[in-house]
């Protein structure tokens, strides 16, 4: 718990470190949790057979082990397993035992973002800003946990251009070329109030903190660089 305290403090993963926590709760010791709860609230378990238990204990372990192995194997070597050793792991999964219980197994180290611009001639463009995504590089970073902006969370999915995760966005471009008053009202504001831009464009920059140094001379909490237009950039790795 301690480690989703810190997560929680260092990062906005909305709801998620705070699921996280409640799920360790249940990993509380039964006399720990009487200590804490109203002499009401307690009462005591009958537990129906414990030679029983004791059988299926260890056949329960054995099974959990094991298909707890063959996913651990496709995390580490990225190979598929035959299916012949993965079909009772999809079976045992059917029970919910033996998942693969994270939201993100690997942490990205580069920050593409994605400023929308549009424009009524081609030549004059004007940015469509996002109400918590890095934009303005003065922009401070906002603390919203628990909330979760979903506008802003699903364009950071679209940067490694996985055509199962991108749909949605060109569906988006294409309601802001509509000039869509609900699409619109998740952004900070709309910078084409008389009518929607004839052209739009997706520029796309390389984020990264300034320095302490930096920031006291500029002001400024991030630096970028150009890094092309949408979707002629190199894909980031997922």
């Amino acid at each position: 718990m301690l480690m989703q305290l810190l997560v929680i403090a260092s990062s906005n993963h909305n709801w998620i470190n705070l699921l996280t926590i409640a799920l360790c709760l249940f990993l509380l010791d039964d006399r720990i949790v009487a200590k804490i709860l109203p002499q009401r609230l307690r009462c005591r378990a009958q537990i129906p057979d414990r030679q029983k238990a004791g059988f299926l204990l260890p056949i329960f372990a054995v099974i959990i082990i094991t298909t707890s192995l063959t996913v651990f194997y496709q995390m580490v070597t990225h190979r598929p397993l035959p299916d012949a050793v993965f079909r009772p792991t999809v079976l045992v999964r059917s029970w919910g035992i033996g998942h693969i219980f994270h939201v993100f197994p690997t942490m990205q180290t580069e920050r593409q973002e994605f400023q929308i611009e549009g424009s009524y001639d081609g030549r004059t463009w004007k940015a469509y800003p996002f109400k918590y995504k890095p934009g303005p590089l003065d922009k401070r970073p906002e603390f919203i946990i628990p909330h979760q902006p979903r506008l802003d969370w699903m364009i950071w999915f679209v940067p490694p251009q996985i055509p199962e995760l991108t749909g949605w966005f060109e569906l988006f471009l294409q309601r802001l070329r509509q000039g869509s008053p609900p699409v619109l009202d998740l952004l900070a504001y709309n910078p084409f109030p008389e009518r929607p831009p004839r052209y739009i464009r997706v520029q796309v920059f390389q984020y990264k903190f300034t320095t302490a140094k930096e920031r006291r001379q500029s002001g400024n909490w991030w630096k970028y660089r150009y890094l092309g237009q949408y979707p002629y950039v190199r894909p980031r790795r997922p």
